[in-house]
């Protein structure tokens, strides 16, 4: 079985590229990753390839600096021969999501207007705005 799971933070907008008569986003995921040593930690750069229209959705929404969750599997690519043989890993993602609150916007992102309240991302409604029929 050939699965993995990361969670971590878009290191730059994806590319999206055609390739034949379909569509593949590339970007790179910075994963932490914690240390033997209490309070230290790591961070690996994984790069994950999403394919069709969830890469071309990917591509629209998903700006530098967004913190999701990928699932797919580990590939090892290779390029050239002889003594030019290269391998390099990528991942091939089959779902992604956001894990973020909607509050949590990249840096380089628009800041609100206004600031909410400390609301943690919920914004208040009056009774009068709930339909309980």
């Amino acid at each position: 079985m050939n699965t993995i799971t990361l969670v971590g933070n878009t290191v730059r907008d994806a590319e999206i590229r055609e390739v034949g008569s379909s569509k593949v986003a590339k970007t790179t995921l910075a994963v932490r990753r914690p240390f033997a040593r209490e309070g230290s930690q790591d961070t690996d750069f994984w790069p994950i390839e999403i394919w069709g229209k969830s890469g071309e959705a990917f591509n629209d929404n998903v700006p530098k600096g967004t913190k999701i969750a990928v699932t797919g599997s580990a590939l090892l690519n290779t390029s050239g021969t002889g003594e030019d043989f290269k391998q390099f890993p990528v991942i091939r993602v089959d779902q992604w999501e956001f894990t973020g609150k909607k509050s949590d916007k990249p840096a380089d992102a628009e800041a609100p207007s206004e600031a909410p309240a400390n609301n943690d991302g919920f914004e208040p409604v009056s009774e009068d705005d709930l339909d309980w029929a």
